[in-house]
Formats: C-alpha cells, sequence, structure tokens
C-alpha cells in the first residue's frame, strides 16, 4: 500500500498511519475522569498560536482522541473517541467509526461525560458547538437510515434530529455559524464526487454549494473523490474544504456568494506525491486558518506539521510542537482571535521520528 492510499484508509481526514503500542486502559460511556499523564500515546494540548506557552489538556493510553472543539465561552471542549481496538492494541478512527462516541469536558478538568453513544455498530463522533454554546451539532447513524445530522443540548442533554433534505443519507462533519449549517454529504449515484452542501438550522434553503470534479487518471483510491472537513468563516462568506484531487489531499477556499474557487495548496507543491493540507479551522476573527501539512517527498519527516496562514494564503508558518508528538486529525482555535496570545487546541500521538 503506497502513502498516498494510507491518507485514505488509514487516517480518514488526512495523514499518515503511524502507530504505536500503548500502555493502560481508559473509561466508557457516561461519568469519566479527565486523565493527564504525560506518558500517554494519545494527548490534547493547547497553546499559543505560536507553539509556546504549552498545557495538557488531557490524554489516554489507548484511544485516538479526534474533533477537539472549544465552547464560545471557553469553558467546555467537545471531542470523539472510539472504542474499536486494532491489533495493536489501539483504538483510533480508522478501525471503523461504529461504536465511536462523542464526549465533551470541561477546560479547567472537572468534568467530563460520554453525551452519545458508545453504542456496537453505531456512529456517534465529530460534533462542534453552535454559534452561541447552547448546543453541539454532529453525526449519528442512531436512525437506522443513514448517517444524519443531530443537535445535544447542553442544558438539558436532549438529542434531536437536525432536518435535512430528504434525499441524503450519508452526511457528516457538520459546522454551524449563524443559524447556516454546512456539511459535506455523499452522492447517491456512483461516480459523483462527495460535495459540501449549505442550509439553515431548520433545513430550509438546502443547497450544494461545492461541485468537485473528479480529475482525469486520478488513482483509485478509498476515499471518494471529492470534499470534506469543511468549516465557516466567522462572516460566512468563505467555506474551507478539505478536498481529495486524486492522489492527495488540498485546501479549497470557497467563496459562498459567487461559488468561486481557490487551491490554497496548489501553488505551492504542484507535485501530488505524499502531499496533503486541509482540516482547517478559522480565528474567531476570521484573520488567520490553521491547518494539517504533510509533504514528506519535498520535506521528509520534517515536512508533517501545523500551520497557520492568512485567507490569502501569505503568512504561512509552521507552529512549534514538542519532540516525539506526532500531530493528527482536527487543529482548532479558541475563540479569541489570532493576536499573539490566541491559543490553539490540537491532538498528537506518540512517535520518536518525530523530533
Amino acid at each position: 500500500m503506497d502513502f498516498l492510499q494510507e491518507i485514505s484508509v488509514n487516517l480518514r481526514n488526512t495523514g499518515i498511519l503511524l502507530m504505536l503500542c500503548a500502555i493502560g486502559s481508559a473509561g466508557h460511556a457516561g461519568e469519566r475522569k479527565v486523565r493527564v499523564e504525560t506518558s500517554d500515546h494519545f494527548s490534547v494540548w493547547a497553546s499559543k498560536v505560536d507553539g509556546t506557552d504549552r498545557r495538557l489538556i488531557m490524554t489516554d493510553p489507548k484511544r485516538q482522541i479526534t474533533h477537539t472543539r472549544i465552547s464560545p465561552d471557553m469553558e467546555w471542549m467537545t471531542f470523539s473517541t472510539y472504542n474499536n481496538f486494532g491489533k495493536n492494541g489501539l483504538a483510533i478512527e480508522d478501525n471503523n467509526y461504529a461504536n465511536s462516541e462523542l464526549c465533551i469536558m470541561k477546560l479547567d478538568g472537572t468534568e467530563m461525560r460520554t453525551i452519545a453513544g458508545p453504542v456496537p455498530g453505531e456512529i456517534n463522533c465529530n460534533g462542534s458547538f453552535s454559534s452561541d454554546g447552547k448546543r453541539i451539532v454532529f453525526m449519528s447513524t442512531r436512525s437506522g437510515d443513514g448517517c444524519l445530522l443531530y443537535w445535544y443540548d447542553m442544558a438539558t442533554g436532549n438529542i434531536t434530529k437536525v432536518p435535512t433534505p430528504s434525499a441524503l443519507h450519508v452526511l457528516s462533519d457538520p459546522h454551524e455559524v449563524k443559524d447556516r449549517i454546512i456539511f459535506p454529504s455523499r452522492p447517491e449515484k456512483r461516480g459523483e464526487s462527495q460535495a459540501v452542501w449549505m442550509m439553515h438550522t431548520d433545513g430550509t434553503d438546502a443547497r450544494q454549494i461545492s461541485f468537485p470534479k473528479k480529475p482525469e487518471n486520478a488513482p483509485r483510491e478509498a476515499l471518494l473523490i471529492g470534499d470534506y472537513d469543511c468549516r465557516m468563516s466567522p462572516d460566512c462568506t468563505t467555506v474551507s474544504i478539505f478536498r481529495n484531487v486524486g492522489g492527495a489531499f488540498h485546501i479549497v477556499l470557497l467563496t459562498v456568494a459567487t461559488g468561486e474557487e481557490i487551491d490554497m495548496t496548489e501553488p505551492f507543491f504542484t507535485s501530488r506525491n505524499k502531499t496533503a493540507e486541509g482540516v482547517v479551522d478559522w480565528s474567531s476573527d476570521g484573520r488567520l486558518m490553521i491547518f494539517r501539512h504533510i509533504a514528506l517527498d519535498h520535506d521528509g519527516m520534517a515536512g508533517v506539521g501545523l500551520y497557520v496562514m492568512r485567507q490569502d494564503g501569505s503568512g504561512r508558518k509552521k507552529i512549534t510542537l514538542a519532540a516525539g508528538e506526532f500531530p493528527h486529525c482536527q487543529p482548532g482555535f479558541f475563540p479569541e482571535g489570532s493576536g499573539p496570545q490566541a491559543r490553539i487546541i490540537y491532538q498528537t500521538q506518540k512517535n520518536p521520528n518525530f523530533k
């Protein structure tokens, strides 16, 4: 299996299969104790946007932690974790999303609990706070009618279905800003590309906004050509897309009003060999984007890391991480702008190859 196939098969949201054995055990559904052990294999970190003033938020010895998102009041974090263990004793998202669970925890470490799942064979994951912080939108297969979107109410704990077009049965990675939700949806017809949809939170005005085309001579991959992990800018004018362009993954910015697209990765890495950029998050003032970057052929192991850049592509800068920590999945911003004191949150797993 080559590297780009590994990206598709082993880390759905971009990456490399770099897994080591770990020790210990973790809790399951309901109330749980927040674990913070520096020796654990999987970790969640917060730091300033330049990588300084690092703080270890939580850890797990065996279960991967992904999709860490901070509430608008900066009191809570939501995250996904997994329960299907591989031969190496680790539970990661690529072992199957079924039996996943969605959790919340207070950032001061005083409380953590599961809010959806784990249920054998059922997906519950990839949550994101609403703009007012009162709800979390996430993806779930609990209805038995495909993967749909649901709200978790922070005050009551109630879970309700998000109204979506009845023709769509495989939805993922939702993000809400100012009463608008965007999400990728898998096509019903074979040969079509996965695309991004937008609608109001009540399900009205639902429309497809991205139209990725399958490139000629694209290699055969496990992951569909098209769009994943979309995030909306704070002013709702622009959507960042993690696009499988066929043999690589690129950051594409879509202007909602016009449909105009700009590939932010192509100018820097014209070769698609062992290149992936994406899973963008926006700073709350819209001035910076944080993203995962992989360019092994270009830079070797140093070509894997977290970066920030402005919306026009300028100011690309690598964030300094600790040695022995491999950044995986989705980095994000605290909702406090993009100044020198602004903080980011990201997930890592132990790997000595990263110096």
